[in-house]
C-alpha cells in the first residue's frame, strides 16, 4: 500500500492511496459456443416472406390512420360550413 499526499489547502489535506498495482482491465465473461447452424434457401424465403407481412401490414395501418384523418377533416369542414351558413341567416333577419 502506498499512500502520497496530494494538496494541502486551508480546507484540509487530500491523499491519493494506492492498493495495489494496475492489473489492466477485468477478465471478459465467455459468451457460451453458438452451434454452427446452416442457413437453408428455405429459412431466408421464409424469414423474406414473413417481413413483407409485416411491412404490408404496417402499411395498410397507416392507411387506415390517413383515412380516418381524412374523415374527420372531413366532418369538422362540413360543420364549420353548417355553422357559417346558420350565422349567414341569422344576419339576414
Amino acid at each position: 500500500m502506498d499512500v502520497k499526499q496530494e494538496k494541502r489547502s486551508s480546507g484540509g489535506q487530500a491523499f491519493e492511496i494506492v492498493l495495489g498495482d494496475a492489473a489492466g482491465p477485468p477478465p471478459r465473461p465467455s459468451t457460451p459456443a453458438k452451434s454452427p447452424r446452416s442457413v437453408t434457401q428455405e429459412d431466408i424465403t421464409r424469414k423474406m416472406q414473413e417481413a413483407e407481412d409485416r411491412r404490408k401490414a404496417r402499411q395498410s395501418q397507416i392507411m387506415e390512420k390517413l383515412q380516418q384523418e381524412d374523415q374527420k377533416r372531413d366532418e369538422v369542414l362540413k360543420r364549420a360550413a353548417e355553422v357559417k351558413k346558420q350565422q349567414g341567416d341569422k344576419d339576414d333577419e
